[in-house]
This record gives C-alpha cells, structure tokens and sequence, in this order.
C-alpha cells in the first residue's frame, strides 16, 4: 500500500469508520480498473476502518440465513420466495465465500496422520469402508464434508475474519441488503422463525464475527417487493435486537442499516432500540438516482433548491403502485441527522452514510440539477423490469448498472474535484455541498474528496459516532499498476493500491479543526 500521512489511518481518533465489504464484487475484471480476484479484503487497507461489515448474508422463508450466492434470481416476482441455503458457499470454483473469509486455502483431498489437517482434528470420514469425505473429531468441533477440505495455509494470506483480528478492526455480518430483505417481516413477527435467525447469529459469532448488522429494507416499506410489510414491523424489529442482545451478550455489537427518510423513521421506539443496539447506521445516499423524475443528488449534504424526495424507499421499482408511498420533505444528511436528534437519539450512536459510487440519469434537455429525466423499461438484476431514468450508456448495464464507483468515474471522465474530461463539465453545488458532472443529456450525481471532506467535518462538528461507506472498494485506485497472484486460490493482491476518500475521512477526524 501507498505510504499515508500517519493522520490518516483510525489510530489517531475515536470515531467510527465503517466499511462495507462485498462478497460478490470479486467477480469484477475491468482492464485497467481491477482485475478478477481484485476486490477482496487483501487490498483494503484495515488501518483506515474501525468495523468492516461482510456483506451480505441472506434471509430465508424459515428464517435461516444463507450466502448471497444462493440469492434466488426471480425474488423480484410476486409470490416468489427464498428457500434455506448453505450459510457459506464453499465451491472454490463458483464462489469467493471461502477465500473472503479465510484468505489463502489448501485443497485437501485425502488427510494422512500426521499432517497438519490431522494434527487439527480431521480425519478421512468412512462409510462401509469407503472414504466419502473429512470429519472433525475434536470435541465441541464434530462436522463432516465431502472433498475437497479446505483449511488456510500456514503464514498465508489472511481471510477477513483473521486479518481484522490482527489490525484491531471489528469484523460484522451484515444480513439482508435490497436483495434478500423479502422475508423480514414474517421472521420477525414469528416467535419460531425468529428463534431461528437469532441462532444463525449466534452461528456466526462462534465463526468469528464481532457483531450483527441488519440490513433490513426496509420495515413497514415495501423495499423490492416485500409483501407483509406494515406498522407492527417496527416494534417486531426492536423485539429481535432485543433477542439477538439475550443471545450474543453484551460484549457484541449490534448495528442496524437503516433508512434516511424521516417518513420511514418515524415509527421507531427510539428509546427501545438504544438499550439493545450499538449504531444506527443510517444509509444517507440513494436520495435520487434511476426512479427520480428530476436530476438530483445521490448524497446532499444540505437540502437545495428544487429538491425532491425520490428515496428509494418508496418503490425503486416504480413501475408498480404504492398505495402506502408517503410524501416526504427533501432528504439530506443534515436534514435526516436533526430528525434524529430531535427523537433524542443520542449523536454518539449515529454513523451518516457517505457514497463512495455516483448515480447517473438521462434528461429530457441538456443535463441541469432538477432537470426532467427520461424513463425507459428495462431489465436490472436485482430488481427486474422496471422503469428507469438511469444512465446505462456511460454506465453499463450488468457492469455498474448506471451506478459507477467513484474510482470508475475517473477512470472514464478524468474527474478529480477540479475539472471535468472527455467532454464532462464539473458543477459544485454551493447549497448542497456535493459535485455533479454534465454531458449533453447526461447527468452524474457522485462525491470526491471536496465532498467527502465536506461530510466529515460535518459529523465532527455535531459529534456524531462516525460514517459508513458503501462500498470499501468505491474508492480503490492504482489496482493494476502490480498485481501478485495469492498462492493457488483466485484472489489477486495489488499492493500498489492507495484508496483517497477514505483517507480524507481519517485526516478530518485526526485534525483539530471542528467544523466547516
């Protein structure tokens, strides 16, 4: 990693800086951005991060959790439900579950005595004489598997779970997300399916993980296509913190990322959940993007002129009615952070999201803030068909789906907070505190380090707890200048790789200066 100025890393102050660290962008190979294996936990530099969130695991009919990979495709049509699933994937070949997790591997076939498998516990598992995979026969430890049995490798690169504990950061499984939040309503209000999902978090603290974080999106909203969704959600939600804190202890966090729209804030019993929970991770971006019918920001800082409320927590969909859609006052973190504080949340339990990705839209007339979009029908995974304004000729669909990290923004336009390239005009917005870019009819809401910058000071100044970013890998830049392959496992390590924004993040927090 490139060398930092010593403010930037976590050390130097005691705010939280919280990441969210995908297990499924791994498959991305970009020529001259990334290459396949490049985005994993080796090249995110842990002394920059309080907490890293391994995102997501998913929820199932049953209340069980599963890996993202077995996320069922088709959960956008009505009626269709997630079936349980392995909470890890562990097919070296179709997955990144094992690599993320655990780091450099060894592919054991076949365990004689003696070897370190052996020396641990393993053993060749017979049935009637035949060998049909391993077993474990340490006490407290017993499982079974078929081939190939997969174990780090001594002194090898180091998964999440083991890298976190070395650099003192906390590792989290995030569950949910917009994906495979379907079934939270019905879990939650089930005595029997909740017991369920409380043990799968005990699960995983026994794996390793430091805490839970729920990803739930959205309670008493309809999300992508949550169908029992209604009022009783929010006290359902603060009755399983309350169960997962019985289970877990005291000792473990519980963080929860939720909504920035008042509207959908409102039915929280505040008080409640700050007896069991650790942070309110509120996700202070997706204010506008592929839904809106203006050209907004993704992540205001301030509300500004002309804004409007598209949230996403209405519908993104919008191709369906809502009948319970609420109208809502423009979102922006300052307005969202008084909404809290005047509830009596305490500042040092809020984390603001910060955007390390942009959103790009297409306008009826030349690309302006506030200016009309242009809607189309197309087809997006997750979500299906839906009707959206979103940029996919700057920003292709299956690639970044007109949702570029920011890393990807400047590759393609050039775009460092000073000036614009391949014929994209930079906009600062004096209201908002935020850059856009303009091109023709094209328009892209994003942050750079001025922003970023701008944010930071702003959680400082009202002494909140800290950020999150979505996503730790939006900002990662210098991906190819060296790339090492990690013994025989599919990850890639790029040790030239140097991450700014959230550099100026750490800077802002480590300085004296407090306030604008």
């Amino acid at each position: 990693m490139s060398t930092l100025k010593p403010s930037a890393t976590k050390k130097r102050h005691d705010k939280q800086v919280i990441g969210y660290l995908t297990q499924y962008d791994a498959w991305k190979d970009v020529p001259g951005l990334v290459p396949k294996g490049g985005y994993n936990q080796l090249n995110v530099d842990f002394s920059k991060y309080t907490i890293l969130n391994f995102s997501f695991f998913g929820l199932a009919r049953d209340g069980t959790l599963h890996s993202g990979d077995y996320r069922n495709t088709d959960i956008w049509q009505a009626g269709t439900v997630q079936e349980p699933a392995p909470l890890i994937h562990k097919d070296i070949y179709s997955s990144f579950d094992m690599y993320i997790l655990y780091g450099e591997l060894e592919t054991i076939h076949w365990i004689n005595a003696g070897t370190p498998a052996y020396n641990q516990g393993y053993r060749n598992d017979e049935v009637n004489g035949v060998v049909v995979g391993w077993k474990n026969v340490t006490p407290g430890k017993e499982e079974r598997g078929p081939w190939p049995l997969l174990l780090p490798v001594a002194e090898g690169k180091p998964g999440l779970l083991q890298k976190a504990k070395d650099e003192g950061v906390k590792a989290m499984a995030s569950l949910g997300g917009w994906s495979m939040s379907k079934h939270f309503c019905e879990v939650a209000a089930d005595t029997g399916m909740r017991k369920a999902l409380v043990n799968e978090c005990i699960n995983l603290i026994k794996m390793g993980f430091d805490g839970i974080d729920f990803d739930w999106e959205y309670p008493n909203a309809k999300g992508m296509n949550i169908e029992n969704y209604s009022p009783a959600d929010y006290g359902n939600f603060a009755t399983l913190m309350e169960d997962v804190r019985e289970a877990i202890g005291s000792d473990k966090l519980i963080t929860a990322a939720m909504s920035a729209s008042p509207a959908y804030l409102e039915g929280f019993d505040w008080a409640r959940l700050q007896r069991s929970m650790d942070y309110f991770n509120i996700m202070t971006y997706d204010i506008n993007g592929g839904w809106s019918d203006t050209a907004g920001h993704n992540s205001p800082l301030f509300n500004y002129p002309g804004a409007k409320s598209y949230s996403c927590v209405s519908d993104s969909r919008k191709n369906v009615s809502d009948p319970t859609e609420k109208e809502a006052s423009p979102v922006s973190l300052d307005s969202t952070t008084r909404f809290l504080l005047d509830k009596g949340v305490a500042p040092e339990r809020i984390n603001l999201g910060v955007a390390f990705y942009g959103r790009g839209v297409i306008t009826e007339d030349a690309a302006a803030l506030n200016g009309r979009t242009v809607k189309k029908d197309v087809f997006v995974q997750p979500d299906g068909p839906i009707s959206s304004c979103g940029d996919f000729d700057n920003w292709a669909l299956g690639l970044w789906d007109a949702t570029p990290l920011y890393s990807v923004i400047l590759q393609k336009t050039g775009s460092d907070g000073i000036g614009g390239a391949d014929g994209w005009k930079y906009n600062w917005d004096v209201n908002a505190k935020v850059p856009y870019l303009t091109k023709d009819k094209y328009f892209l809401s994003y942050d750079n380090e001025r922003s970023i910058k701008a944010k930071a000071e702003y959680i400082k100044e009202k002494g909140l707890a800290g950020v999150i970013i979505w996503h730790t890998y939006g900002d990662l830049l210098d991906m190819t200048k060296k790339v090492e392959n990690v013994g025989t496992t599919s990850l890639k390590y790029c040790p030239e790789a140097r991450s700014p924004l959230v550099d100026v993040i750490n800077e802002v927090f480590a300085s004296d200066k407090v306030g604008f």
